[in-house]
């Protein structure tokens, strides 16, 4: 789950900061594609079945990746 969520951060990064698209276009590639693979539903879902340390770390470590992913991406995004 955490590798799925991952690409779904990536693929919503790429989509932000890489490509050319139309605002429709980022809408749906965004909310729609990257937001299948994304959702707050599996994090509470795996959340849940924890405890709560490894809830913790699995929660900590999968928003530091995902901000760093984005970081990246944006930083090598043209202006």
């Amino acid at each position: 789950m955490f590798i799925v969520n991952q690409l779904g951060v990536l693929a919503a990064g790429v989509v932000a900061y890489r490509m050319t698209a139309s605002d429709s276009q980022k809408l749906f590639w965004i909310t729609g594609f990257a937001g299948g693979f994304t959702t707050l539903s599996s994090l509470a879902f795996i959340l849940h079945g924890s405890n709560l340390l490894s809830g913790l770390i699995y929660s900590v470590l999968s928003f530091a990746c995902s901000i760093a992913i984005l970081a990246v991406l944006r930083k090598g995004a043209k202006q």
